[in-house]
């Protein structure tokens, strides 16, 4: 696949960060975007990091639905289709805000008693 021409400037990292994704998950995922594809030997180098912390990474970004990874040897990497990958993580992000406003709601509405 064809290498994206994609300035990685600091506000990219951080909205990544505001959306739910960790810095590492941020770096990687703009890197496997820029690349169009990737294994994780050619994301290792530039991303300073060992093949065992991106493979957690990447299972955190799958769990996420942001990248997908063939079950071939090695493993190819690549990004879902952008704005359908946030579109979820975001609905997914206000679901689990509004459990936990019900539930500190519930909670501080009627407290269980003190023992």
């Amino acid at each position: 696949m064809k290498k994206k021409q994609i300035k990685v400037v600091p506000e990219i990292i951080q909205n990544l960060v505001k959306v739910g994704l960790t810095k590492a998950e941020a770096k990687t995922y703009v890197m496997i975007l820029k690349q169009g594809s990737s294994t994780v030997s050619e994301l290792s180098q530039p991303l300073n990091m060992l093949p065992a912390a991106l493979h957690r990474i990447i299972k955190n970004l799958q769990k996420k639905k942001l990248v997908t990874a063939s079950h071939s040897f090695p493993k190819i990497i690549q990004t879902l289709p952008t704005a359908l990958a946030f579109d979820a993580l975001i609905k997914d992000k206000i679901v689990s805000l509004e459990q936990a406003k019900q539930n500190l709601i519930k909670t501080l509405v009627n407290p269980s008693p003190r023992q």
